[in-house]
């Protein structure tokens, strides 16, 4: 368990999303980037575009991305809120 300095559990998420665009035009991104989670960890992000998705993302998160350049391959993505 992994639990903040008060003792509160930290709520973390992985998912594949197969494409951030997709998962975020469908809804079910936009629920969890405006949840309660405090990390989230994503897979197969699938976009070049960093700056379209920084404009996704709720100012309560940090963004981190690892944007893979060979082909065939996807990226990552992994969203904290301060501890």
């Amino acid at each position: 368990m992994v639990t903040r300095k008060g003792g509160e559990l930290v709520k973390i998420l992985t998912w594949n999303v197969n494409g951030y665009k997709s998962a975020y035009e469908k809804g079910d991104l936009k629920k969890i980037l405006n949840s309660d989670y405090d990390i989230i960890c994503l897979q197969e992000v699938k976009n070049s575009n960093i700056d379209a998705i920084k404009n996704t993302i709720p100012n309560s998160y940090n963004a981190y991305f690892n944007e893979c350049k060979r082909k065939g391959h996807n990226g990552v993505m992994v969203l904290s809120k301060p501890l």
